[in-house]
Formats: C-alpha cells, structure tokens, sequence
C-alpha cells in the first residue's frame, strides 16, 4: 500500500509542478496535505472494498460483568477478535 500511495502522491506533485511551470496557482501546504490525505482515503476504500470473508473460525472471548449494566471484553480477548474480523495484511496494512 505504501507503494501505491507513493505512486499518487508523485503523480499528484508532478502534475502541481507542471501547472506552477504553466503559470497556475500552486496549493497551499494544507491543501496538498488534504489532496495526500484524500489519496490514502482512497486507497484504503479501494482495499475495503477487496476484502472477502475467510474460512470459519471460532474463538472464546471473556465478558466480565461489571457494576450495573456494564460488561468489559479483557484486552487479549479483543486483539483475538480483531485478528479475527479484519486481516490487516489483506488491506496491505
């Protein structure tokens, strides 16, 4: 992923030099940093919209009943489920 969004960016800064070289406005450096922050947004879409479901699983989390109505997921039952749920290797993360 890092290579595709160093691909955009370049694309994106040749063409701002080309149209600085043609007399047009350059952006601002917020603006370039929103224009690099919407080429990762992007990406990620595009890689959100790849991703497919895996082979069944299943895995044993703990809820622990706290006072009232409050339950808590330990913090090792939730890395497990969030190995789970989303491979981040498949968003190329």
């Amino acid at each position: 992923m890092e290579e595709e969004l160093d691909q955009a960016v370049d694309t994106y800064y040749t063409q701002v030099t080309e149209d600085a070289l043609l007399g047009k406005s350059i952006p601002t450096d917020d603006q370039a940093r929103q224009k690099v922050y919407e080429l990762l947004l992007d990406i990620l879409n595009d890689r959100m919209n790849q991703i497919t479901y895996g082979k069944e699983e299943s895995i044993t989390i703990h809820v622990t009943k706290k006072d009232g109505h409050t339950f808590s997921i330990h913090a090792d039952d939730l890395e497990k489920l969030d190995g789970v749920l989303i491979h981040m290797d498949s968003l190329g993360l």
